[in-house]
């Protein structure tokens, strides 16, 4: 019983940009944002009550990978070294209200702009882990997905 309406934004346009085209069509209180391109499973009902009790204008669910290598930092004078380590990747939804459109600048990209912006000035968190996720980003994504939903 949901309501999806794909809405033509055009080519070429910044993610934020497309949020702030949006703006006028959405009627919930509290809304979901995802890229549209991973299979994701998790909790929404949780998810939103994270993200009421947080008071964060974004929060973001997460997946936890074990990143089987030990890694290197760098930030131009300091080199740090991880071993073998988990790091929380963003699955791609968010949770989020009308306060977000305060933080989007015209025709800014949400994730290399709007993103870092709302962690600097403390303004996200994270919600729920995903237990199952499936990006698209290629071929291989594809086939993962495909065994996953073959076997469901």
């Amino acid at each position: 019983e949901k309501k999806i309406e794909c809405i033509d934004t055009g080519v070429g346009t910044e993610t934020g940009e497309r949020l702030r085209l949006i703006k006028n069509y959405l009627i919930n209180e509290i809304f979901l944002i995802t890229y549209g391109d991973s299979y994701v499973e998790f909790d929404l009902k949780k998810a939103t009550k994270i993200h009421k009790n947080k008071k964060k204008i974004l929060s973001s669910t997460f997946f936890k990978y074990y990143f089987p290598y030990g890694s290197y930092e760098y930030d131009g004078k300091h080199t740090s070294f991880k071993e073998k380590h988990f790091i929380n990747i963003n699955s791609g939804f968010y949770l989020t209200n009308f306060e977000i459109f305060k933080s989007i600048k015209k025709n800014e990209s949400f994730e290399k702009s709007t993103l870092p912006r709302l962690i600097k000035n403390n303004n996200f968190s994270l919600s729920v882990e995903v237990k199952k996720w499936y990006p698209m980003d290629n071929y291989y994504d594809y086939l993962k997905l495909l065994h996953y939903l073959n076997d469901w």
